[in-house]
């Protein structure tokens, strides 16, 4: 049976308020509620000023924030805020059948690099997305509910 997958112009915010980043002191998984950064598995915990927080860009402070969710792939990095967006974006590569609303552009969807669209890339990154949520699991990631 075929996959359907329907886009119906979800936008990048609505995968939750949170990015999940390498704690910049133990480098296991945690998720990163602005402006706080606290790490359950460490204890790391430090709030940042003056940051903001639009899709890749980090603040600007002594501590470099790295998402976590990211791997080479396809000549390219794939990417993903959190583990609903990289469900979501696991769920639009595995479908055969992809389905549209016109003029919605400003979609995730619609923001995706030609790489991520074309079919002849689909074995790779669904083997790339398995291997990320594989190393989320094997380093005692909690998903926040948020």
């Amino acid at each position: 049976m075929n996959e359907r997958f329907n886009d119906n112009g979800k936008l990048l915010t609505e995968f939750g308020k949170f990015r999940t980043i390498e704690c910049p002191n133990c480098k296991k998984p945690i998720d990163y509620i602005p402006p706080r950064i606290v790490c359950i598995h460490c204890g790391f915990n430090k709030e940042l000023k003056n940051q903001t927080m639009l899709y890749q860009s980090f603040p600007i402070s002594s501590i470099e924030l790295k998402d976590y969710l990211q791997a080479s792939c396809c000549k390219n990095v794939l990417w993903a805020q959190n583990l609903n967006h990289l469900k979501f974006l696991e769920d639009y590569v595995r479908a055969e059948l992809r389905e549209r609303k016109p003029n919605i552009n400003r979609s995730v969807i619609s923001q995706l690099p030609k790489w991520i669209k074309d079919a002849k890339n689909r074995t790779e990154i669904l083997k790339t997305i398995k291997v990320l949520k594989m190393k989320l699991k094997s380093n005692g990631y909690t998903k926040n509910s948020t």
